[in-house]
């Protein structure tokens, strides 16, 4: 048995605690997605979103790169680091997260009443304050979970504190339905309590592992030096920094500055929804495991070439999950909404079929930004970012002129598109990678048979049978039409097939 941390095992062993823990933790977290949205009222409800996206965009912003530099550097230390060093280097990261979410934390206090004025939320004093503190707890446990235990391939304790947190915020919730005592103070409530368990379990377990481990130094390892980590972390910070500029959590911001409580309670509820699928697109979902995947295929023997065929059956084969997502989203999608919504937000109309559609070139963009920084051209990821500024302020002159919830749709679909075209273009230009095209237009061509074919046999109804019935016609016509199309190769279809152990991909 190997005693390197990162061996093959050890990484299969992780990818088996990481895909078990995502499972519960999505069923969880759906729970509590359609239960919050019945719980509160609509005002209520939107300030939750509001505040949920700002704490995100505050993690977001007060990280500073720091786990970029934990995912690069944390690995290096713990192969070749001492304990003392590589304990003392952890204590260093997390002492650096803590002490920057002080700061903004304290910050926020300080300027409180005139944020809580500039986004109408002065009645909400007393909840915004608890989030102030949500930040820092959160805030530090999720570095935890998603940057230090991931980077050490403890995804079994990453994802049991996960679990955890959503099983006992979904607990005191149900004690506060029993007790009569919903509102979005007790919510917020529950929530910090739960977070604050999650981080003592990943402090705790974090601490035994480190404890536990040993390590044996390696004498011709020079440890990197902070200001070469640091640069690293500046450099894709940067880039992220100006894609966050116009994020789906500014554009709800916005929405509440300009359309008010109720855009703000509906756009929030389908960005929520959005969010769960794109997570769990193949591409985002393991991309933990492909990005080490498409290293190994550039840095081995195949260079460009074995990058190009992979990079491109998994960019086909994470639209091909989400493809029959989006036809029935055209087809059931205000129903599906309003369903799930407890009946309020009835009139959604197609926005969430819109937001799928934004998710198709978002579905592409970690596969194309490691393919960039693979073929040395990283900085195209800067131009990309930088061009997609374009939309913010379309997005506010659309509202102006009364698109309302299709004008932050409109500029999410154009910025992913803007983002993922100027890298794709760029590689293609400068290097011998080469997207294929062809094989995602046929992939698109079959959504649209699937979708002109569901419109032909699908017949009036109501209810969550009629959902459920064309949930599975849109899924049939779709799968129909695409083995008819072939969108993959057949060096595509073999390779899957090889994967599964069974010739059963026809597509």
């Amino acid at each position: 048995m190997s005693d390197n941390p990162y061996s093959g095992s050890a990484v299969k062993r992780s990818a088996g605690h990481f895909l078990v823990g995502k499972i519960v933790s999505a069923l969880l977290t759906f729970t509590i997605l359609l239960w919050l949205v019945r719980l509160l009222n609509v005002p209520d409800y939107a300030t939750y979103v509001t505040l949920a996206v700002s704490l995100d965009m505050t993690l977001f912003i007060s990280g500073i790169g720091l786990p970029w530099m934990e995912s690069r550097y944390l690995p290096e230390f713990r192969l070749h680091a001492s304990k003392t060093i590589l304990i003392r280097f952890i204590v260093q990261l997390i002492q650096s997260q803590v002490a920057l979410l002080l700061l903004v934390a304290i910050s926020a206090w300080l300027c409180l009443d005139w944020l809580l004025l500039k986004m109408n939320m002065t009645a909400y004093s007393e909840v915004v304050q608890l989030c102030l503190i949500m930040l820092v707890v959160d805030g530090t446990g999720r570095r935890l979970r998603d940057s230090t235990l991931s980077a050490l391939l403890q995804q079994g304790l990453a994802q049991i504190s996960l679990v955890i947190r959503n099983l006992l915020f979904i607990i005191a919730l149900a004690i506060l339905v029993y007790s009569g005592e919903v509102s979005l103070i007790h919510v917020i409530t529950a929530d910090l309590l739960a977070a604050s368990v999650s981080l003592l379990i990943s402090l705790v377990g974090l601490w035994r592992h480190l404890k536990r481990i040993n390590i044996s130094e390696n004498p011709n390892w020079i440890a990197p030096k902070w200001s070469q980590m640091w640069a690293v972390a500046r450099n894709m910070y940067f880039s992220s920094m100006v894609t966050q500029a116009y994020s789906s959590q500014v554009f709800t911001l916005i929405i509440r500055y300009n359309l008010g409580v109720e855009a703000t309670a509906a756009f929030g509820f389908l960005r929520n929804l959005y969010s769960q699928v794109t997570s769990y697109l193949p591409a985002t979902l393991l991309f933990g495991l492909i990005r080490p995947k498409l290293i190994a295929s550039y840095v081995g023997d195949g260079g460009i070439v074995e990058l190009t065929r992979n990079a491109n059956i998994i960019g086909k084969f994470s639209l091909f999950v989400l493809m029959p997502l989006l036809v029935f989203a055209w087809l059931m999608g205000e129903q599906l909404v309003a369903q799930l919504s407890g009946g309020k937000f009835p009139q959604s109309g197609y926005y969430l079929a819109g937001l799928l559609c934004a998710a198709i070139p978002l579905s592409q963009r970690q596969i194309l930004e490691t393919v960039a920084v693979l073929t040395g051209n990283s900085h195209l990821c800067n131009y990309a970012s930088l061009l997609g500024i374009l939309t913010l302020p379309m997005a506010y002159g659309l509202i102006q002129i009364g698109f309302d919830l299709w004008a932050p749709i409109i500029a999410t679909a154009l910025g992913n598109l803007l983002f993922c075209s100027t890298i794709a273009k760029g590689v293609t230009k400068n290097t011998l990678y080469h997207a294929d095209l062809l094989g995602y237009y046929k992939m698109l061509l079959a959504a649209l048979l699937g979708y002109l074919a569901s419109m032909l046999i699908i017949f009036p109804a109501q209810g969550w049978v009629s959902i459920i019935a064309v949930a599975i016609l849109a899924c049939c016509t779709f799968l129909l039409a695409a083995a008819i199309i072939k969108p993959f190769s057949e060096t595509e279809r073999l390779r899957i097939n090889q994967l599964i152990k069974r010739n059963l991909f026809i597509w």
